[in-house]
């Protein structure tokens, strides 16, 4: 995957991800199981799909903004 496409993918992690305020790993970590299924079908819709990844892809890409708490 070239930086580019990482970045565009990262950023419309990062979107999703703040529409649950989640805004660390710990947020990921700590929400309550509604809030995850809610999220992974966010995920699925708005990454997966759009973007045409497989679930390896979208999970390399959403733990490195996950260690990163958002920042770059």
């Amino acid at each position: 995957m070239n930086e580019e496409r990482f970045s565009e993918i990262r950023q419309a992690i990062v979107k999703i991800l703040e529409e649950y305020n989640i805004m660390s790993a710990k947020d990921f970590e700590t929400m309550d199981e509604d809030t995850g299924c809610e999220l992974y079908e966010s995920l699925k819709a708005g990454i997966l799909e759009e973007f045409n990844l497989d679930n390896d892809e979208m999970d390399a890409v959403f733990d490195k903004v996950l260690e990163s708490d958002y920042e770059e």
